[in-house]
């Protein structure tokens, strides 16, 4: 029996101002803050690990997934992650990657990479 709860953290969006859709990159960054003082975060290897009983971690556990495929995952929500050296899971819809536009909307216009 494991002992470890897995928290999962699922963000939809990630845009540089408050948006009803999204949070805000300040925002989101308090809150991977906030995650990461109270949580050992997982990899997504770490995940299948736990979820298949290969793997028990000490303490409470979580990790971040990303749903949709939305630009701004990549945009906004990555140089945080990467700032902070969290792991997360960003979903990709690959049926779209050759034949659909990127999924962005007006918000994303304003990136700066």
């Amino acid at each position: 029996m494991l002992s470890t709860i897995l928290n999962v953290f699922m963000y939809h969006r990630v845009l540089p101002d408050v948006h009803s859709d999204a949070v805000s990159v300040e925002l989101f960054r308090r809150q991977i803050a906030f995650i990461q003082d109270r949580y050992r975060l997982l990899s997504g290897a770490e995940v299948v690990e736990f979820l298949s009983g290969k793997n028990t971690f000490e303490g409470p556990c979580a990790a971040l997934t990303f749903d949709d495929g939305w630009l701004d995952n990549w945009l906004f929500a990555t140089p945080v992650l990467v700032e902070r050296r969290v792991p997360a899971i960003l979903a990709l819809i690959t049926g779209n990657l050759h034949d659909s536009p990127v999924r962005q909307d007006v918000s994303c216009r304003i990136a700066r990479v």
